[in-house]
């Protein structure tokens, strides 16, 4: 199971670009692999694991950020496509089930 985290995050005030800052470092604390400045992927071994760590996630989302997570099973991921990313996943068709915030 995959989960790819989006997100766009306002920083126009000092405290918008700090509670980014710590946002994206739990990312990073939750083993997640920045792929691009707001997207971020990580597998997990099962969903209930990925579910867990989304809502621990969902605890720190700064106010007005938009974050959407997305979860791609293995079995959908079976062909290699973005290199440096191990197992590989394929990055078109990803969309299984999309939790709004």
């Amino acid at each position: 199971m995959w989960v790819i985290a989006v997100y766009d995050c306002p920083m126009i005030e000092r405290e918008e670009r700090r509670d980014y800052t710590l946002f994206r470092k739990s990312l990073l604390q939750e083993n997640f692999f920045q792929l691009q400045n707001s997207l971020y992927v990580r597998h997990f071994p099962t969903m209930a694991v990925a579910e867990a760590t989304i809502q621990r996630i969902r605890l720190g989302i700064p106010a007005g950020a938009q974050v959407a997570f997305f979860l791609v099973t293995d079995k959908q991921n079976k062909k290699a496509a973005i290199k440096g990313v191990r197992p590989y996943i394929k990055y078109s068709y990803l969309c299984v089930m999309y939790i709004s915030l």
